[in-house]
């Protein structure tokens, strides 16, 4: 089969004819992540002041904390990704049924997880673990097919994010004692894919007005001391999701 050059994906891309809502990740997904913001923390306010009896298996608070987690930022890291990585490795990005499914299973997971009382924390988990898992498969699938092996840090992330839940599902099955590590893990690999993405592309905007403007030349991202705040960051992370409550993770995140 006759591997398409980066003109013939960019004709793909403008001939595109499918539903708009389709057409790039940001969408659906966004749009989605959006809502599901503005519609969870309402519910949980009444939940937590009385107003309204909650379904599922969790605690309201630890419900509040899973999907502010697994429900709202692993969206909004699936859409940023999904448009994104396509246009880093010039492959063509997931749209149309495939992106719909995508969608369908966040959504899912959202109705799973808020009636798990209902339908079982077990069944509850296998719904709610799916998004991450496609996304993951998705996002691993573009970067090897295009071998930008240096975008192998989100694609880590997104695994990092599946393992956190998947922990925090354990613990309210009541398998293992894992809650508390899987909110320490996927909050420190949240802010490490921030630090990772905005050092690549706020300088890069910058650098890219200033060669539109004639400004001066900047130093290109991730350079030797962006690399080591970096590792240094990470860490700290590890040291705060294995000790959190020691004195040697507090100074090393300070």
């Amino acid at each position: 089969m006759t591997e398409l050059t980066n003109e013939d994906r960019l004709n793909r891309r403008r001939e595109y004819a499918g539903p708009l809502f389709l057409k790039e990740g940001f969408r659906p997904i966004f749009i989605g992540a959006g809502a599901w913001a503005a519609i969870s923390v309402p519910l949980w306010i009444c939940v937590w002041s009385g107003h309204m009896t909650y379904p599922g298996a969790f605690e309201p608070a630890v419900w509040h904390v899973h999907e502010m987690i697994y429900g709202f930022v692993a969206a909004a890291v699936g859409g940023f990704m999904l448009t994104a990585i396509p246009n880093w490795t010039g492959r063509l990005p997931v749209r149309e049924a495939p992106l719909a499914v995508l969608a369908t299973l966040w959504l899912a997971g959202r109705i799973a997880v808020w009636f798990a009382g209902d339908i079982g924390p077990v069944v509850a988990a296998i719904i709610d673990l799916a998004y991450l898992t496609m996304l993951g498969f998705v996002v691993a699938s573009v970067i090897i097919a295009g071998k930008n092996w240096r975008n192998t840090p989100l694609m880590a992330g997104v695994l990092l994010l599946l393992a956190g839940n998947l922990l925090f599902h354990l613990d309210i099955m009541g398998v293992a004692d894992t809650g508390e590590i899987a909110i320490r893990l996927s909050v420190s690999v949240v802010i490490m894919l921030i630090s990772v993405i905005g050092g690549r592309i706020v300088p890069s905007f910058t650098r890219n007005w200033f060669a539109r403007n004639d400004g001066p030349e900047i130093a290109s991202p991730m350079m030797p001391f962006d690399k080591l705040t970096l590792a240094v960051s990470v860490l700290a992370f590890v040291l705060w999701i294995a000790l959190a409550e020691t004195l040697v993770s507090g100074a090393a995140l300070a």
